[in-house]
């Protein structure tokens, strides 16, 4: 019993890492794409959305990052990013898709 408490503890903390390194790494990639990076900003706004729409982070940051290759700002990033997630949510159109069908109608 305790040697299950103690490996179900330790992956759980191998996938907490994990996932901190990957959130991480998104953020860095984000810096390169964008001019004008705001950490807190973005990140604050990557949580709220993944929250709100119950979404993963790492999903959402793709689009983020999806969006700030394109060109977009901060502020229209967040915008178009919450939108293109809603936009999966509801429909049967992948996260790619409906950010591939957002920004083509833009």
């Amino acid at each position: 019993m305790a040697m299950t408490v103690f490996y179900g503890s330790q992956r759980a903390l191998e996938s907490m890492l994990t996932t901190i390194i990957e959130i991480d790494s998104q953020m860095t990639e984000l810096n390169r794409v964008m001019e004008d990076f705001n950490l807190e900003k973005m990140l604050g706004a990557s949580l709220n959305i993944a929250n709100e729409l119950g979404n993963k982070v790492e999903d959402i940051n793709k689009a983020m990052i999806g969006f700030a290759q394109s060109g977009f700002s901060d502020d229209e990033v967040i915008a178009l990013t919450k939108t293109s997630t809603l936009l999966s949510n509801i429909s049967e159109l992948s996260a790619d898709e409906a950010m591939s069908n957002l920004t083509s109608a833009m």
